[in-house]
């Protein structure tokens, strides 16, 4: 992926505001709830972007409150190209016929190397070219919500929220009326959920799961 248009980067956040606080981390399992001093620095002062992004394609005919299909992938942001464009992550699971082995946990370009990926999360060591970079599901809006909260933990909560949609569904009806029907089908109707939004409105101590859940029906 190359560099954004000025319109990509603007629906990064409403205010167009490309702040970002990546030094958060949290113990598995846990909300990042962030201090007075630290809520006051990721507030605007801070110029890190996101270290990662996780990507969601939804199916057709998407509800609220699901069961939606859709396709999940995680890169690295500004990784490629010496900061030119992202590097896509795998997912720890051998998809060869016949084999289950894997967490389905991240994997990123650090921890493959000479062909072999190992995985951070379950220690397990698999042929990188029997991997996938991209996860299939079909499942209730809620329980995407914890899965892709799930994911966001593994990435040290430095992780920016893409969704991207159908050529029929509603947001990209609504991204027509904004920039043309031409550059919504172009953008699939881009919906973003950038990393000091997610950490401001966790801060009061709302959850992932919920924020998360929120910006899927939004």
């Amino acid at each position: 992926m190359g560099t954004q248009s000025d319109l990509e980067a603007y629906y990064r956040s409403s205010e167009g505001d490309r702040n970002r606080y990546d030094k958060a981390t949290t113990e598995p399992g846990k909300d990042f709830v962030p201090d007075k001093e630290t809520a006051r620095i990721m507030g605007l002062n801070d110029k890190n972007y996101a270290k990662y992004k996780i990507e969601i394609m939804f199916g057709p005919k998407r509800t609220v409150s699901g069961p939606n299909t859709y396709v999940m992938q995680v890169f690295e942001s500004g990784k490629r190209l010496h900061g030119g464009g992202d590097e896509l992550s795998y997912w720890c699971k051998d998809v060869r016929d016949g084999h289950d082995e894997g967490c389905w946990g991240v994997i990123i370009g650090d921890w493959i190397r000479n062909g072999v990926a190992f995985c951070p999360h379950c220690e397990a060591a698999i042929r990188a070219d029997y991997l996938t970079g991209q996860r299939f599901g079909k499942v209730m809006t809620k329980a995407l919500a914890e899965h892709t909260a799930k994911i966001w933990r593994q990435l040290n909560c430095s992780a920016d929220i893409y969704c991207k949609y159908d050529r029929d569904d509603i947001r990209i009806k609504i991204m027509e009326e904004k920039v043309g029907a031409s550059e919504a089908h172009r953008l699939r109707g881009l919906f973003i959920y950038p990393l000091a939004n997610i950490l401001k409105d966790t801060a009061s101590g709302s959850s992932v799961e919920s924020r998360f859940e929120a910006f899927f029906k939004a």
